[in-house]
């Protein structure tokens, strides 16, 4: 079973690398946050193989809600992510 630590999505969408040298920094900087979700979002709505999506939709999920809580996304932000979730309900939907 393919878990969250065993994927990487910066390896599939490398559009923003992480600082080698402080690889902590970037976990905690809002920038991270919020490439997070969006690469999670990324390989959620292009996974084909029906196993592993209900597993990039839970991942994309969290971490969007994870950015929502964190208080710093601005209002366009937000809109996205709340564009996000919705497309990732339609897509559960579609896969039962």
């Amino acid at each position: 079973m393919l878990t969250e630590q065993d994927w990487d999505p910066a390896a599939e969408f490398n559009e923003y690398p992480a600082e080698e040298s402080r690889p902590l920094d970037c976990l905690r900087s809002p920038k991270m946050l919020e490439t997070n979700w969006r690469d999670f979002y990324r390989a959620a709505i292009l996974e084909l193989d029906s196993s592993l999506l209900k597993i990039r939709l839970k991942a994309a999920e969290d971490a969007i809600n994870a950015r929502a809580s964190d208080g710093r996304a601005s209002r366009e932000e937000r809109s996205e992510m709340n564009d996000a979730l919705s497309t990732l309900r339609r897509l559960k939907k579609v896969d039962r």
